[in-house]
């Protein structure tokens, strides 16, 4: 059953807000499986500013996450994605589904855009097999194993917990998918990363991924807010 899995996945750490060592590959795809067919549904609501008008609007969001490649290379994988949930961040009617490549190396994710499926693929081999990559200042939305307190992709010198991934503790969420009981809670990770401007939430499973995922900016509005319903490893 996947959930005792989980369970003893997170009992196993200890809280720190020291960067652990790194996991392999092998670890990373079992908090993550990202491997080929596998997808995570979400929705949610979003509100946005209308270009012109100025005036906000809101509704229902629906989004699939869907791995339609996966690259295993030396020290790490790429994983070709369509749906990636952070893309949400400034949602508006009519944005499509835009296709991402997810680089992990050393146990941290990394993201670069595409516009198609073919320049994600190309993309995917080349940042694999760049062993210069990732280049300086080029920070990871997720390093893996979450803890409560870590921090990382500082971008100040800052001490308040702002401009950086800060890792709450973990909660039991409800959730059904394949291998958890109907109801059943499982622990998540919610991690924050505030900026003057705006803030981003991700909440993390390990076994199951990213379930859920808020943006809100502080100026304009532009608020997103997703819960993951569906997911196939």
């Amino acid at each position: 059953m996947l959930f005792p899995m989980l369970l003893a996945m997170l009992l196993s750490g200890s809280p720190q807000a020291a960067d652990g060592p790194s996991l392999d590959t092998a670890a990373v795809l079992q908090q993550f499986p990202l491997h080929k067919g596998a997808y995570w549904t979400y929705v949610g609501e979003a509100e946005w500013t209308t270009p012109v008008t100025q005036k906000v609007r809101g509704g229902r969001v629906r989004n699939v996450m869907e791995v339609l490649q996966f690259i295993p290379g030396e020290g790490g994988f790429a994983a070709v994605v369509r749906g990636f949930p952070m893309d949400l961040a400034w949602y508006e009617p009519g944005k499509g589904n835009s296709f991402s490549v997810i680089i992990c190396k050393k146990g941290r994710l990394f993201q670069e855009s595409s516009r198609s499926l073919k320049g994600a693929t190309a993309k995917a081999h080349q940042l694999l097999a760049d062993r210069a990559y990732p280049p300086p200042g080029e920070e990871p939305f997720l390093d893996l194993p979450l803890r409560a307190g870590k921090t990382w992709a500082r971008t100040t010198d800052r001490d308040d917990g702002m401009y950086c991934w800060v890792v709450e503790g973990s909660e039991p969420r409800p959730f059904s998918a394949p291998g958890v009981a109907r109801g059943a809670a499982f622990p998540a990770f919610t991690a924050h990363f505030r900026t003057n401007p705006d803030q981003q939430t991700v909440e993390f499973a390990p076994g199951i991924g990213i379930t859920g995922f808020t943006y809100e900016h502080h100026g304009a509005v532009a608020r997103t807010r997703v819960r993951l319903i569906a997911h196939r490893p």
